[in-house]
């Protein structure tokens, strides 16, 4: 079979490139070199808007495809219904199928309002991607396609597909994704999740995630384990790319790089024989002063905690809660080593109030932290009823929160776009 994958034209202007390496490179090279039924595998990522985005797309889907596999975000739907539509009237015998995070969410939302004939709900992307091509391919007489609803006279919903509980993935086929547009995107003016003017490469360190965050969806899509790639499998995919492609930094995905200590000083050390600089996320709890020496030598440059908030009763409603010792600890251990510690906010968790939220903010400056600001994202309220446009209010740059007790709205976005800029008006 001949499957192509393709990322839609964002909506927003708020690029976490990490997504792209990961949820369309990873998945794609997977099929392309693990699948046993696709001949040919071709990526086309559109995400970035330009005048010439949408000939671009019918361009390549003339070229015939039996697969059509769109990545689905937030800030793509409507854009993402647009390609199933041209994918099918390209040629009507194209099989459509969608998978991402909305749909893993959502995935009834997607039989109603898009040209779809299979929709990724649970599980493994790449996995659930290749029982549905063994499907395809087997006249439907396989019955190992899970973790999908298909089009089979009406809609079926097809038992879900737990994760293999170990590194089965691929990383990106680089030679597919379009860096130079990647490369551009970091020298540009805006909201990007990443050191601006970077050439960033990224790749999954580990998948799975035993915190169960209720507002994160790493373990309900990749499984409640921690499971990672071997030191020596990364570095040679490292060795391999990294100076190839004109990279300068590394942007690894991993929930909490941390979490498996004698992996994370195996990478760090890895890495620092390379002389390569690179960033990571990690948890308060999962950091020490040995382990922050070697990623520091190593060349760990920043580390993210998901600190997200520290009101009382926002933090009894996500059930995450650090204490203001735990968190100086970790600070100061990363400024002794050199590592900059960068605190992830939520502003509008219920039970924040405005001097909650100040009081924070004071805290995390005077220790010299530096912040990320976003808007809490109420996920749960999302439902398969909702149309296009309701469930893209729930992107990045969107503000779905309601607001914060003592805030008014224009100063809770103003704090969400710079916070640094609310800190300097408000004297801390």
């Amino acid at each position: 079979m001949k499957v192509l994958f393709i990322a839609p034209p964002q909506n927003s202007g708020y690029f976490n490139l990490c997504y792209n390496f990961t949820e369309l490179g990873e998945v794609s090279t997977y099929v392309a070199k693990q699948s046993a039924y696709a001949d040919s595998v071709d990526v086309l990522d559109a995400s970035k808007k330009s005048p010439n985005s949408w000939k671009k797309i019918g361009s390549q889907l003339k070229k015939g495809y039996d697969v059509v596999a769109i990545w689905n975000r937030f800030d793509n739907l409507s854009n993402a219904q647009k390609v199933a539509k041209m994918a099918k009237e390209a040629n009507p015998a194209t099989m459509t199928i969608t998978y991402g995070q909305p749909s893993t969410l959502v995935p009834r939302h997607f039989t109603r309002e898009y040209e779809l004939d299979a929709v990724v709900k649970h599980g493994p992307w790449e996995l659930v991607l290749e029982g549905y091509l063994g499907h395809l391919a087997e006249g439907g007489k396989t019955g190992e396609a899970k973790g999908l609803l298909m089009k089979e006279d009406g809609w079926r919903d097809r038992e879900d597909l737990a994760a293999p509980g170990e590194p089965f993935w691929e990383y990106a086929d680089l030679s597919k994704l379009p860096l130079k547009d990647y490369f551009e995107i970091y020298k540009e003016e805006g909201h990007i999740a990443g050191f601006k003017g970077t050439r960033e490469m990224s790749f999954s360190v580990s998948r799975g995630c035993k915190m169960q965050c209720n507002f994160c969806n790493a373990h309900k899509i990749h499984g409640k384990k921690d499971v990672r790639k071997p030191v020596d499998y990364i570095m040679d995919y490292v060795d391999e790319n990294f100076g190839r492609y004109g990279f300068d930094f590394v942007s690894t995905f991993s929930p909490i790089l941390t979490l498996d200590r004698g992996h994370a000083i195996g990478f760090s050390r890895g890495m620092g024989e390379r002389g390569i600089d690179w960033k990571c996320v990690s948890h308060i709890r999962h950091v020490d002063d040995g382990l922050l020496e070697e990623m520091g030598k190593g060349g760990c440059q920043r580390i993210g905690f998901g600190l997200e908030t520290m009101a009382p009763e926002a933090e009894r409603f996500i059930k995450k809660k650090f204490s203001r010792k735990e968190v100086e600890k970790a600070i100061d251990a990363c400024r002794k080593h050199e590592v900059i510690p960068m605190m992830f906010l939520m502003l509008g968790i219920p039970g924040e109030t405005r001097e909650t939220f100040r009081s924070t903010i004071k805290f995390l400056r005077e220790k010299e932290a530096e912040i990320r600001m976003t808007a809490f994202t109420p996920f749960y309220e999302i439902k398969d009823s909702m149309s296009i446009d309701q469930i893209m209010r729930y992107d990045r740059e969107s503000i779905t929160a309601e607001n914060v007790k003592g805030m008014k709205r224009e100063e809770f976005e103003a704090a969400v776009k710079d916070i640094k800029t609310w800190a300097e008006g408000e004297k801390i």
